[in-house]
C-alpha cells in the first residue's frame, strides 16, 4: 500500500475510529492523512492531489463525496468481527517510513504540505526529557487531528504504556473540558496559548489535577503564567 487517506469530519474528529483508523494504516505500511470534511473542496482537492492519496478511510456518509474528489473508500467499521485475530508482521526497520503528511493553513497561499517519518513521531515521544511519559500517566486527546499537536497526545501515552483520554468532538466549552479533565483523570495535557490564557481567566481549577501542563504554539502571556504558577505551586 503506497498511501492511504484518512477522512476526518470536523464532528467525529476525536474519536476510537480515528485512532483505530491510524494504528490500521500504519500496520498496513500506509500513511495517513487527516483531512476536515468541512473545508471546501478545492482546498481538500489540492491536497489529496499533491500528497497523491488513494484511498480514504471513514464512514459510509462520507463516502460519496471523497469519492467524488478522486479517493476509493475503506469502510471503518469497529463493530465487524476481523477475519483473523493475529497481528500483522511489523516492518524491520521505519527509519525511512513516512507517519503521516499534514498542511499548513495556507494563509500565505496554497497550503504546504509536511511529510512527517516515523522516527520523528518515535523522537518525539520515546525517552522524552520535556515531561514525564509513561503508565502513570492520562493525556487528553483535544487538538484537532489536523493540527500537529495531536501527535503529541496521541503517540505520548500510546508508545509508553500510557492512556489515551478521548475530549467528546466538536468545539472546545471550557465547562465541558473541566469535566473530560477531572471525569478521565487526565494528568498531562497539552494547550494553545490562547486557550491556556482563558482558562487562567475563566475556570484555573479545571487544572488542579493535572501533574503536568504544557501550553505553547504562540508566545505566552507572563502575567497567566504567573498566576498559574501562583495558585498550583507544585
Amino acid at each position: 500500500v503506497r498511501q492511504i487517506l484518512v477522512s476526518l469530519n470536523l464532528q467525529a474528529n476525536r474519536s476510537r475510529k480515528t485512532i483505530v483508523a491510524q494504528l490500521g494504516v500504519l500496520l498496513a505500511g500506509g500513511v495517513y492523512l487527516p483531512l476536515d470534511t468541512n473545508e471546501p473542496d478545492t482546498r481538500l482537492r489540492h491536497m489529496i492531489d499533491t500528497a497523491k492519496a488513494a484511498f480514504a478511510v471513514g464512514g459510509a456518509d462520507m463516502s460519496e463525496r471523497l469519492v467524488s474528489l478522486g479517493l476509493k473508500h475503506v469502510p471503518c467499521d469497529l463493530n465487524k468481527n476481523p477475519k483473523t485475530q493475529k497481528p500483522p508482521a511489523l516492518p524491520a526497520h521505519v527509519n525511512g517510513q513516512l507517519a503521516y503528511i499534514m498542511y499548513t493553513s495556507g494563509s500565505t497561499g496554497l497550503p504546504k504540505a509536511v511529510a512527517v517519518p516515523q522516527k520523528a513521531v518515535l523522537r518525539l515521544v520515546c525517552d522524552a526529557d520535556f515531561c514525564q511519559m509513561g503508565p502513570t500517566e492520562t493525556t487528553l486527546l483535544l487538538a484537532p487531528m489536523t493540527f500537529d499537536a495531536s501527535t503529541l497526545e496521541v503517540w505520548a501515552p500510546l508508545l509508553n504504556g500510557g492512556r489515551l483520554a478521548i475530549h467528546p468532538p466538536g468545539k472546545i466549552d471550557l465547562n465541558e473540558l473541566a469535566d473530560s479533565i477531572k471525569t478521565n483523570g487526565v494528568t498531562m495535557l497539552w494547550l494553545t496559548a490562547g486557550l491556556f490564557h482563558q482558562i487562567i481567566d475563566t475556570s484555573p481549577d479545571a487544572l488542579a489535577g493535572v501533574r503536568q501542563v504544557l501550553a505553547g504554539g504562540d508566545v505566552l502571556s507572563l502575567r497567566h503564567v504567573r498566576a498559574f504558577l501562583e495558585r498550583f505551586p507544585d
